[in-house]
């Protein structure tokens, strides 16, 4: 299995768990068709996209709103400020996306029930 197939298993069993939870279907996973790597949950406000790394994971906020409500949470979730930005246009200066880089899949979890919270 390669790692792209490693996380989408895993990320489609936490989003049914996540939507058991809850008793109704929330969340949604998304995957490009082009770009298999390219992966996200929405349901909620944006999207929480998720990408494999050199370590594992790569959790970032997809939205304007979604990146100003839960920039802080994440940062403290993770530890750290954010470990850059998926989306540069060096032109204009603007970045956007926010990611930060783990190897533990319980906090891309917790991630997501955050996430998850959102409107």
């Amino acid at each position: 299995m390669s790692k792209t197939e490693i996380i989408k298993a895993h990320l489609i069993s936490l989003v049914n768990e996540i939507n058991t939870k809850n008793g109704y279907e929330k969340l949604k996973f998304n995957q490009q068709q082009i770009k298999l790597g390219n992966m996200s949950l929405s349901g909620a406000n944006g999207r929480l996209r998720i990408t494999h790394s050199s370590i594992g994971y790569d959790v970032s906020l997809s939205g304007k709103s979604l990146e100003s409500n839960l920039y802080n949470s994440f940062k403290d979730l993770f530890g750290c400020e954010c470990h850059g930005y998926k989306q540069t246009n060096r032109n204009t200066g603007i970045i956007t996306q926010p990611f930060w880089r783990t190897g533990n899949f319980s906090l891309v979890k917790e991630a997501a029930l955050i996430y998850e919270k959102t409107k």
